[in-house]
């Protein structure tokens, strides 16, 4: 079983128990990133094998399988649109102009 541990330079590494062999964790890896991607992986393969499942009951009644890529979201985006990307830029280089210039007159 591998545990973690603390080494007294303050690294922060795995060991494990039968073999005291020790791996370095990198700082973007963490015990909770490793569980949320153990469950993730996990409701994967629970959700391939029901729609194994069910792909051979339809099978069984001469259907063909369901076509999982028009319920998988493969022609999502995530992000803003280029426009409003622009937008977003350009309002905040103007907003700085305008504070530089409230800055500038000030001064005076």
């Amino acid at each position: 079983m591998m545990v973690q541990q603390t080494q007294p330079d303050g690294s922060v590494v795995w060991v494990d128990e039968d073999t005291q062999r020790t791996i370095p964790i990198e700082p973007s890896q963490s015990t909770a990133n490793s569980w949320l991607d153990l469950v993730s992986k996990g409701l994967t393969v629970y959700q391939t094998q029901q729609l194994n499942q069910i792909n051979v009951e339809r099978a069984r009644m001469g259907l063909p399988p369901i076509d999982t890529s028009q319920y998988t979201g493969v022609g999502v985006r995530v992000g803003l649109a280029p426009q409003t990307q622009q937008l977003l830029i350009y309002g905040g280089l103007a907003l700085l102009a305008v504070m530089v210039f409230q800055s500038v007159m000030k001064r005076r």
